[in-house]
Formats: structure tokens, C-alpha cells, sequence
């Protein structure tokens, strides 16, 4: 776990969360154009849950004792930097025309911004106040619901016409690449660290991993999906995160089956694709 901190740190300091680009100087047909903009949203989607998810499980280790302070707060800097990532991409983000977009993503930066809310607040209970921790627990609940009702708005599912064209949506799609895989990865380890070491019981492991999976099978589809639209010279980077979520899904896959049947055969192979998941990673940042 400490290696992918440290290579999520690395992205974030060279500010595009894939260590590449995909080239922006191509002109896309309306059609392709759309498919870059609905591969952004989800990869965003996909991402706004898994922090929600990170922090959640990182919260429960340390209320649990198994985290100390010094390890929560090693996560919770590498969290931070991506949530402050992600509002510095929605304030520069021009949208298109019409109230019901200015209303969507005005909800998507209140989350994101209670979202360093909770970070901040989980930082300072690590301090010892009591009274962080409370407030962390009600933030954290607040943005539950508020990203259900995000990925449930009506807008999501209509075609959009972001001003900046081809430029802007391969400028999304390089900002938002591989940042909801990266942090799968931190969402399974986590959620497997938390079984083991009896923070979270059978039930509500495999409810996590039954959320986190399907959207990590989300994404791999999705950037399959956006294969045609990519710059040939970028088919090769994108590719690479579609492996990634291959591995991660093997991963998950056979930790859900360990912990529904306790065999040690899943576990073994859960231990083998944690390995090939994290070569897989590391190399997308290499």
C-alpha cells in the first residue's frame, strides 16, 4: 500500500494523474467527440465514488485502532492532493449552455468540496479531537447521499457540447485517466486490510467490493469504448489502463470469492493478482 501512495504522489505532482497526455491536436467527428466527453464523466463518476470510498474505509481503520495516526495521515495526504486536483478541474471547467448543467456540476463541486471536508476533519482526529471524528462521520454520510443523487441526475445521461471541442475533451479525458483505477487499487487493498484485520465483518466487505467492482468494469469498458477516438500514437498509454482494470477486477473478483467461502485457494490467487495489478500500475507510470 505504501508503494501506490507513492506513485499516486508522484502523478499528482506532475499534474495530469496518468503521468501522460493524450494528445488534445486532433479534430473529432461530433460522434467520437461525444464518446471522449461520456468516457471523462464516468471516469469522474467513478472516481468521486471511490474517494468517497477511500476515506470512508481509511476513517473505520483508524476509529478501529488498526491505522495510527502517522499511517491515516500518510493516506490522507495522497487523498487530498487528488480532491484538490479535482476542484481546480471543476472550477476551470467550462460548461455548456443550459441551467440544468450549471446545476449538476454546482452539486459535483459542493461535493467535492465536502470531500476535503471530511479529509480535513479526519486530519484533525487523528490529533486526538473527539469532536472531528463526529463531524467526519456526519460529513461522510452527507456525501453518500449526495453522490448517489449525482450519478441518479437525469443530465448525465443527455449528449453534451463542451465549449473547447476536441482540445477540451482530450484535456478532460488525460486529467480524469486512470485516477478512478489508481484509487481502486487503494479501495480493494483497503478493503481487504479492513476484513483481515476485522474492522469491517463479511457483509459489509463484499457490499463495498460489490459497488467498487462494477465501476472498475465500468471504466475498462469505457476506454475500450474510446479506443477509435484516441490518437494512434496514445492507443498504446490507454491501453495500458485497460490492463490495469483487467488485473484489478481479477483482484477484486477473488477476494469477494475468499470472503464468501473462506478458501485459501482465493486467497492465494487474490495475493497473486494484487502483484500483477500493482506491475500493471507501475507501469503506467514508468
Amino acid at each position: 500500500m505504501q508503494k501506490v501512495r507513492a506513485f499516486v504522489v508522484a502523478c499528482v505532482v506532475v499534474g495530469v494523474f496518468g503521468c501522460g497526455q493524450v494528445d488534445a491536436r486532433r479534430s473529432l467527428s461530433k460522434a467520437k467527440l461525444n464518446k471522449v466527453n461520456k468516457t471523462w464523466e464516468t471516469l469522474m463518476g467513478n472516481r468521486l465514488v471511490m474517494t468517497y470510498f477511500s476515506l470512508g474505509v481509511l476513517g473505520d481503520m483508524f476509529r478501529s485502532k488498526v491505522y495510527n495516526a502517522k499511517k491515516t495521515q500518510r493516506y490522507l495526504k495522497t487523498l487530498n492532493a487528488l480532491i484538490q486536483k479535482e476542484k481546480t478541474f471543476l472550477k476551470d471547467l467550462k460548461l455548456p449552455r443550459g441551467d440544468d448543467h450549471k446545476e449538476l456540476f454546482a452539486k459535483i463541486r459542493a461535493t467535492v468540496e465536502l470531500m476535503s471536508g471530511v479529509a480535513e476533519s479526519l486530519k484533525e482526529a487523528t490529533k486526538g479531537k473527539a469532536s472531528e471524528m463526529k463531524q467526519f462521520l456526519v460529513y461522510r454520510n452527507s456525501i453518500a447521499q449526495d453522490v448517489a443523487k449525482i450519478l441518479a441526475n437525469a443530465t448525465l445521461k443527455k449528449q453534451r457540447r463542451y465549449p473547447g471541442k476536441a482540445p477540451f475533451a482530450y484535456g478532460a479525458l488525460s486529467h480524469q485517466l486512470g485516477a478512478d483505477l489508481s484509487l481502486g487499487y487503494l479501495v480493494v487493498g483497503l478493503v481487504a486490510d479492513g476484513y483481515f484485520r476485522l474492522v469491517l465483518d463479511r457483509k459489509k466487505a463484499l457490499e463495498f467490493l460489490e459497488t467498487a467492482l462494477p465501476l472498475i468494469k465500468a471504466s475498462g469498458r469505457k476506454l475500450r469504448a474510446v479506443q477509435d477516438a484516441v490518437p494512434e500514437k496514445d492507443k498504446t498509454f490507454v491501453n495500458g489502463w485497460k490492463r490495469v482494470a483487467i488485473h484489478l477486477l481479477r483482484e477484486g473478483y477473488e477476494l469477494r470469492k475468499f470472503i464468501r467461502t473462506r478458501k485459501r485457494v482465493f486467497l492465494l490467487r487474490y495475493r497473486h493478482y494484487r502483484k500483477t495489478a500493482w506491475a500493471a500500475l507501475s507501469k503506467q507510470g514508468s
